[in-house]
């Protein structure tokens, strides 16, 4: 039964550090930054409905890949905007 938790736990530990991993490109990677951004979104959303109280860990670090992705796509989307102005 213990091994079933730390796989559990294991999971969702998956899930928040490709999250995090995605929002972080997000960012940085221009264009593609919307799509990892959408795909960081999501898994941080799943991320945190996963995660439990007791792993607190997880959750702050999805919320903040929530908060990056999000920030990500609006950079990208007003990179984009920009782009378009001078063409």
């Amino acid at each position: 039964m213990k091994h079933s938790n730390y796989s559990k736990d294991r999971m969702t530990n998956n899930k928040t550090i490709l999250s995090f991993i995605f929002s972080i490109l997000s960012i940085i990677i221009p264009i593609i930054g919307i799509i990892l951004g959408i795909v960081g979104i999501i898994l941080s959303r799943r991320a945190i409905k996963e995660s439990t109280e007791t792993n607190q860990i997880n959750t702050i670090l999805s919320t903040l890949s929530l908060i990056f992705s999000t920030i990500g796509i609006v950079i990208q989307v007003l990179g984009i905007i920009g782009l378009l102005s001078f063409i």
